[in-house]
C-alpha cells in the first residue's frame, strides 16, 4: 500500500470534517481511512498497543485557539482518552469485581506519579488525532509509558508525553507492591510485563530499521 500523502486536501469543507460522521469508520472510500491505515501500522509496528488506542475527531467549537491551532490543554485530554483505555485493559487480569473497585477508588489502584509532555508539531481543524501508548519499563508497584499523539492530516507526531503511574493503597496513600500483594494483582504486573517486553522488542527492530530518523527518539529513555 502506497504511503498517503500528508496534509492532503479535500474537495469540499464537509469532506474535510467526514472523520466526525457515524458512517466514517465503516466507509473505505472516507478520505480519512487510507490516512488511519497509515497511522495504524505504522504505530503498530513502532510498538504501539493499539487496542487501548484512541481516535479523537478535532471539533471547530471546542479544541481551537483564536490563531486557529489546537490548544495546548487538548493534548493532555486526547491522553487521558487513551490512558483510561489502558486502565480499563486491567479488567483482563483482574477480573469485573475488582476492577470496579479500583475505578470507584476502593482498596488499590492507579494514580499519575509524574509526567512531561512535548508538544512537536501545530494542529489545525480540521483534523482527527490517533492517541496510542507504549509500556517501556515496569517495576512492582509502577509502570513508565511512552503516549504518543499522531495527526492524520500532517501523517506525523505532533505530541508525546512520557510519565510513571503508580499503583497506590487509596485509603493510605502509599503505593503497593503489586507481586507481594499477589492474586490478581500479581496477574496484572506479570500481564503488563509482558507488554513491556512485547512492545519494546517492536520499538528496537524499528529502530534498527529506521537509524537516521526514528533511532534516537524511539531507544530515548524518560528521566523523569
Amino acid at each position: 500500500m502506497n504511503e498517503p500523502p500528508k496534509n492532503p486536501t479535500f474537495p469540499t469543507r464537509l469532506s474535510a470534517s467526514s472523520y466526525n460522521s457515524p458512517l466514517a469508520p465503516n466507509d473505505p472510500s472516507n478520505p480519512y481511512a487510507p490516512l488511519r491505515a497509515s497511522i495504524i501500522k505504522t504505530a503498530t509496528t513502532m510498538g504501539y498497543d493499539m487496542s487501548t488506542a484512541t481516535e479523537r475527531g478535532l471539533l471547530w467549537s471546542e479544541d481551537q485557539d483564536p490563531f486557529g491551532h489546537v490548544t495546548n490543554t487538548a493534548y493532555p485530554h486526547f491522553i487521558a482518552i487513551c490512558n483510561h483505555r489502558i486502565f480499563e485493559s486491567f479488567e483482563q487480569w483482574l477480573g469485573e469485581e475488582t476492577y470496579e473497585e479500583m475505578i470507584k477508588g476502593k482498596g488499590i489502584g492507579p494514580v499519575v506519579g509524574r509526567y512531561e509532555l512535548e508538544l512537536k508539531k501545530v494542529v489545525q481543524y480540521p483534523d482527527s488525532i490517533i492517541t496510542a501508548n507504549r509500556l517501556t519499563e515496569i517495576r512492582p508497584d509502577r509502570y513508565l509509558g511512552i503516549t504518543t499523539v499522531w495527526s492524520l492530516r500532517l501523517q506525523t507526531i505532533v505530541a508525546e508525553c512520557k510519565g510513571w503511574i503508580v499503583f497506590a493503597d487509596f485509603a493510605k496513600g502509599r503505593p503497593v507492591n503489586l507481586v507481594e500483594q499477589g492474586g490478581v494483582w500479581a496477574d496484572l504486573y506479570h500481564g503488563l510485563k509482558d507488554k513491556v517486553e512485547a512492545g519494546n522488542k517492536l520499538a528496537e527492530e524499528w529502530a534498527k530499521a529506521h537509524p537516521k530518523k526514528e533511532r534516537r527518539r524511539v531507544e530515548e529513555k524518560a528521566k523523569i
